[in-house]
C-alpha cells in the first residue's frame, strides 16, 4: 500500500513538471506580412515649376531693302512668312495668295509720275497686308534688277484685311531723267509683298534709271481698296 502511494506521488510530481514547462515556453513567431505593389508618381508635364506647357518664342530680322524683300513698315517681324496673325487668327497674305497689276496714276510733274500697284487676293481665305511692298525695276520677264529698290516714303501702315477677291493698293512714284541717270530698258516691276521673299512680276515696259541716287523710285505703304 505504501508503494502505491509513493508511485502516485511520483506521477503527480512528473505531471506538474510537464505543465510548468509548457507554461514557460515562448509563443511561436507570427509569419511576416507581404507588402502590396507600390504606385509610381507621375511626372508633371511641361514646366516643372508650374505644371504649364513651355511657351515657344520666335524672332525675325527687320527688312531694310525695298528692292530685295517686302517689309512690314521696316519693323522687326516676329512672324515667319505666311504666319498667322491679325484679327482672330487671320493669316498674313502670302505671295502665292496675290495677283498684282499696275494702274496709271494721275500725278505727273517734270518727268515724275505716280502709278498704283493693285494687290488682289486670289485665295479662298481672308488674309491681311501691312507695311511696304518691295519694288524695283527689272529687265523683261522679271530678270535682272536695274538700279536700286524703290525708297519707302514715311506714312501710316494700316493692317488691311483682304477677303477673297478683295483689293489693296500701294502708290509708287517714278522719275525719269534720261540725261542724268544712265537709262536702260526695263520690262516692268519686281514686287514683293510685305514680309515675303518670293516676288511677282508686273509688266510695264519703260526706260528706268540705273545709277543709284539719280531719279530713284519711291513707294508708299499699302492702303485699303483700289
Amino acid at each position: 500500500m505504501g508503494n502505491v502511494k509513493q508511485s502516485m506521488a511520483i506521477v503527480a510530481g512528473l505531471a506538474g513538471l510537464v505543465l510548468s514547462a509548457a507554461g514557460c515556453a515562448s509563443p511561436a513567431p507570427s509569419a511576416p506580412s507581404t507588402p502590396g505593389p507600390s504606385t509610381a508618381a507621375s511626372a508633371p508635364s511641361g514646366d516643372g515649376a508650374t505644371g504649364q506647357p513651355d511657351a515657344g518664342s520666335g524672332t525675325g530680322a527687320a527688312n531694310t531693302d525695298s528692292g530685295s524683300s517686302g517689309s512690314g513698315a521696316g519693323r522687326a517681324s516676329s512672324r515667319p512668312a505666311g504666319a498667322a496673325g491679325g484679327r482672330a487668327g487671320t493669316p498674313e497674305c502670302r505671295t502665292s495668295d496675290l495677283q498684282v497689276a499696275d494702274e496709271a496714276g494721275t500725278g505727273q510733274n517734270a518727268g515724275t509720275h505716280t502709278e498704283k500697284l493693285l494687290f488682289r487676293n486670289t485665295a479662298t481665305r481672308t488674309c491681311f497686308l501691312e507695311g511696304y511692298p518691295g519694288v524695283s525695276f527689272v529687265t523683261a520677264g522679271g530678270g535682272k534688277q536695274l538700279g536700286r529698290g524703290f525708297i519707302r516714303d514715311g506714312g501710316a501702315t494700316p493692317r488691311v484685311l483682304l477677303k477673297p477677291g478683295g483689293q489693296a493698293h500701294a502708290i509708287i512714284e517714278v522719275t525719269y531723267a534720261p540725261n542724268a541717270c544712265a537709262p536702260a530698258k526695263a520690262g516692268g516691276y519686281r514686287v514683293i509683298p510685305p514680309d515675303q521673299y518670293s516676288s511677282l512680276f508686273v509688266s510695264k515696259p519703260q526706260y528706268a534709271c540705273t545709277e543709284t541716287g539719280q531719279a530713284d523710285g519711291h513707294v508708299e505703304p499699302i492702303g485699303a481698296g483700289a
